[in-house]
């Protein structure tokens, strides 16, 4: 299962949805008052496009049983009942509210892609806290711990004091290991785009070396402890070396379009050609701009190959009622 099959789910409903995209930031005299308001505003717009009482109310409910968890809530509805809701850290540049043949999942695509899978490890001698976070589901939190032998070091000196501090260090490598292990783990299961490690350096540095070279290609250190105090500015730190993760990944997907897009047999630029290989079943993948004030459209059917630029090629196909909806 891949990461936007929910999504899928949405575009292939059938009959038309509602999508609203909301501002739910709660740094303001009165949130909920605020939240209430852009809402209404949200629910005349698309009583006004045709919407039907039974989905608007079910989309309410939704609304008033939404509080706290981001700054931005994201509903999708048709039918009378809600398909999809999320809460999303960062507030949309505007409110959008839109009830058409196709759901209007850019912008939740463009968030998920903001929020990249990763793993967070705070490590020290006894084991290692890991978060995974991945856009749109629950975070995984687990917790590593190996024998605690009440490290403390003190000023060198003496056989017994060096021999101590040997089983320490000792200790030390096989807690990593076991850290490692659990943080391959889930690092496997998220399929992760970054790892981002804190805590103790000598700990840091026995995990380092446990850890496989896939892992390591996309892992950061950052300062900063298992100490709840530390977790802020862990998170700050975190959400910088995201952001420069996603806009490399970005950066290196346009650079291959780039050099791919004068060999015909590998890339498809503007819209007849792209529409031309998503019939073929021949994308691998699309590069697409939400514009919300791009009011050009497509028509669609009932199978994810049917689409063209007018209903005649769709009846050529057997499609019986084709449907416009709006790009992308």
């Amino acid at each position: 299962m891949s990461a936007n099959d929910d999504l899928a789910t949405l575009v292939m409903s059938v009959g038309p949805t509602a999508s609203v995209y909301l501002d739910t930031t709660s740094a303001t005299t009165d949130p909920r008052g605020q939240i209430d308001l852009r809402w209404k505003n949200a629910r005349r717009h698309l009583e006004d496009a045709g919407a039907d009482a039974a989905t608007l109310d079910a989309m309410e409910a939704t609304v008033a049983e939404s509080h706290g968890g981001g700054d931005a809530l994201a509903m999708f509805a048709t039918g009378g009942s809600v398909l999809h809701h999320s809460r999303w850290p960062d507030a949309p540049i505007e409110d959008l509210a839109r009830w058409a043949p196709l759901a209007s999942v850019g912008p939740i695509i463009a968030w998920r892609q903001s929020m990249a899978p990763h793993l967070v490890v705070q490590v020290d001698r006894v084991g290692a806290d890991m978060v995974v976070f991945r856009s749109g589901e629950p975070e995984v939190e687990a917790e590593v711990s190996g024998d605690d032998l009440h490290v403390q070091r003190s000023a060198p000196g003496g056989w017994s004091q060096r021999r101590f501090q040997q089983r320490a260090e000792n200790q030390w490598e096989s807690n990593a290991g076991e850290v490692a292990d659990h943080l391959v783990e889930l690092f496997d299961m998220a399929s992760a785009r970054l790892v981002v490690v804190s805590g103790d350096v000598r700990a840091r540095q026995f995990l380092k070396e446990s850890l496989p070279a896939r892992v390591l290609d996309v892992l950061e250190e950052v300062d900063g402890g298992r100490e709840e105090e530390a977790d802020e500015r862990i998170a700050e730190e975190t959400g910088r070396l995201l952001a420069t993760a996603v806009a490399s990944d970005t950066v290196a997907l346009l650079a291959k379009f780039r050099e791919e897009r004068g060999q015909d047999d590998r890339s498809s630029d503007g819209v007849p050609a792209t529409v031309e290989a998503l019939q073929r079943a021949q994308v691998e993948t699309l590069l697409v701009g939400d514009d919300p004030a791009d009011d050009r459209s497509l028509w669609f059917g009932p199978d994810g190959v049917h689409l063209a630029m007018d209903p005649e090629t769709l009846a050529e196909l057997g499609v019986t009622s084709p449907q416009e909806g709006r790009l992308p």
